[in-house]
C-alpha cells in the first residue's frame, strides 16, 4: 500500500514528516493524510516523492493506486466548501420563496369568473373565407390584459389546428374558449365563453342584391347574410319602409350586409305623413347585426311620430356592427335623430362618413328636454360592461334641434365620452346646447 510505503520510504530516509514535506514542497499535514491512508498526492507531489526516493511512480505505487494519485486536494477544499454553502444558502432560499409566496397570497386580489358576456372593447373581425385563408390566435383582438389558454374546436364554423383558426361557413361567429385575466402580475380571474366576434363570408354563400325588389326581400329573411351586387336607385319608390317594418310589423335585422364592390344606394324618400309613422331609417332596429361600407346617396328622412328615434342607416341599433359606411342627405325627426343611427347602445360605429342636415324639432306642447340631434348619433346609452367605440369617423352636417345639438352626438345617458373619439367634425350647430357630445344624461 502507498500509505505504508511512503512512511517505510521516510523513515529509511530518516526524514521526519515536517523535513519530507520541506523537500516536496507540501504541507505535513498533507504527508501525514498520505501516510494515514486519507489520500493521495498530487501528480506533482508524486513527481517530486519519486525524484527524491529514486523510484518510479509503479515502483512506489501499486496498480490500484495509480488510478487515484491524481487525487487534488484543492478540489477538495473548494467541494467542501460548495457543500457548506449550500447547507447555508439552501434554507435561506426556502425561506425567501416562502415569504414571496405568502406576501403574494396575502396580497392577491379574490378571483373573479368572468361571465360569458362579449367582452365588448374588442373589435370585430370580418373576413372571406376561401380554402388558403387562416386567421392566427396571434390575430384575435383580444384586450392585452387576457392570456388565451385555449380555443375550443367548433364543427360547424371553424376548426383550431397548430395554432391557427380555419372557418369553414358563412355566418356571425363566436370563437369561444379559455382566457386568463392578468392585472400586473396577479391572475384576478378566468375568462370563459366567446373570444371573439368573427364574421365571415363565402360569396357563393351571400344573397346577392341585385334590384330594388331583392332589398326589399330582405324582410323575408332578417337573419340572412346578404352582398350588394349592385347600384340601387330608389327614386321610384315613394315612401320606402324600413327594412323590418313592413307593413306596420316591428322585427330586427341580425343578419349581415356588406358591400365589398363599392355599389351606391341612392335616392331614398322616406317621408311619413301621420303620427302612426316608424320610418325610422333603412333597417327599422339592428341587433346582432353587421353593416359594411354601405354606401347612401341622398337620403331623406322626415319622421312626424314623436314615439320614434330616426337614423339614416337605422332607428336603433344594439350590438351591432356599422363600419366603413357613408351617408349623405336630410334627416329629421321628432324625439332623437341622428345622421346614421337614432339611438345606440352596446355596438360599433366607426370609420363612417355623415354628410348633409340633421334636424330635431319638438311638437308644440310635447316637449321633452331629452330630446336631442347629433352628426352621428341622437341618443348613445353606456353599458358598463360593453365599452364599444364610436371612432374615426367624419361629419360635415348643418344640425338644429330645438332641444340639444351635438356635432358627434345628442346625448350619452350615464357615461363620459372616453369611448368617443378621435372624430373629425366640420359642423354648424343650432340648438339649446351645442357641443362636441352636446348632452350627458346621468
Amino acid at each position: 500500500m502507498f500509505k505504508e510505503k511512503l512512511k517505510l520510504l521516510r523513515e529509511e530516509h530518516h526524514l521526519s514528516q515536517v523535513e519530507l514535506a520541506n523537500k516536496i514542497y507540501v504541507s505535513r499535514s498533507a504527508v501525514a493524510k498520505w501516510e494515514q491512508g486519507r489520500g493521495m498526492p498530487s501528480k506533482a507531489s508524486l513527481q517530486e516523492l519519486c525524484k527524491l526516493f529514486n523510484l518510479t511512480e509503479e515502483e512506489l505505487l501499486n496498480e490500484k493506486e495509480q488510478y487515484i494519485y491524481t487525487f487534488d486536494y484543492k478540489k477538495e477544499k473548494i467541494t467542501k466548501a460548495i457543500i457548506i454553502a449550500l447547507v447555508i444558502l439552501i434554507p435561506l432560499f426556502v425561506w425567501t420563496i416562502s415569504s414571496i409566496v405568502k406576501d403574494i397570497k396575502d396580497k392577491k386580489p379574490p378571483s373573479v369568473t368572468i361571465t360569458n358576456e362579449f367582452p365588448g372593447e374588442r373589435d370585430v373581425i370580418l373576413v372571406e373565407i376561401s380554402e388558403e385563408f387562416e386567421l392566427t390566435i396571434d390575430d384575435l383582438h383580444i384586450d392585452e390584459r387576457y392570456n388565451i389558454l385555449e380555443i375550443k374546436n367548433d364543427k360547424e364554423y371553424y376548426e383550431v389546428k397548430n395554432g391557427k383558426i380555419k372557418f369553414l361557413k358563412t355566418g356571425r361567429i363566436c370563437i369561444n374558449g379559455h382566457a386568463m385575466i392578468k392585472e400586473g402580475r396577479y391572475i384576478t380571474g378566468v375568462y370563459e365563453g366567446t373570444l371573439q366576434y368573427v364574421y365571415c363570408y363565402d360569396k357563393t354563400q351571400l344573397k346577392e342584391i341585385n334590384t330594388l325588389e331583392d332589398f326589399i326581400n330582405i324582410n323575408n329573411d332578417l337573419d340572412g347574410y346578404y352582398i350588394l351586387n349592385n347600384n340601387l336607385d330608389f327614386s321610384s319608390v315613394k315612401d320606402f319602409e324600413s327594412i323590418g317594418n313592413l307593413n306596420g310589423e316591428e322585427a330586427l335585422f341580425s343578419g349581415m350586409l356588406i358591400n365589398p364592390n363599392n355599389y351606391i344606394i341612392s335616392n331614398i324618400n322616406m317621408e311619413s305623413t301621420d303620427n302612426e309613422s316608424k320610418t325610422g331609417g333603412i333597417f327599422f332596429r339592428l341587433a346582432y347585426a353587421y353593416i359594411d361600407n354601405l354606401k347612401i346617396d341622398n337620403i331623406y328622412i322626415n319622421n312626424t311620430n314623436e314615439q320614434f328615434y330616426v337614423g339614416a342607416i337605422a332607428s336603433q341599433a344594439h350590438k351591432s356592427f356599422i363600419r366603413n359606411c357613408s351617408v349623405s342627405g336630410v334627416i329629421k325627426g321628432r324625439v332623437i335623430v341622428g345622421g346614421i343611427v337614432g339611438y345606440i347602445t352596446r355596438s360599433q360605429l366607426t370609420n363612417c362618413t355623415f354628410a348633409g342636415e340633421v334636424h330635431q324639432k319638438n311638437i308644440i306642447g310635447r316637449e321633452n328636454p331629452r330630446n336631442c340631434a347629433g352628426g352621428l348619433f341622437g341618443e348613445y346609452e353606456y353599458d358598463e360592461f360593453y365599452k364599444l367605440k364610436i371612432n374615426n369617423n367624419i361629419v360635415v352636417a348643418t344640425i338644429s334641434s330645438d332641444n340639444i345639438a351635438g356635432k358627434v352626438g345628442g346625448s350619452i345617458v350615464d357615461i363620459s365620452n372616453e369611448y368617443i373619439d378621435q372624430n373629425k367634425t366640420v359642423c354648424t350647430l343650432n340648438g339649446k346646447i351645442e357641443e362636441e357630445i352636446a348632452y350627458m344624461v346621468n
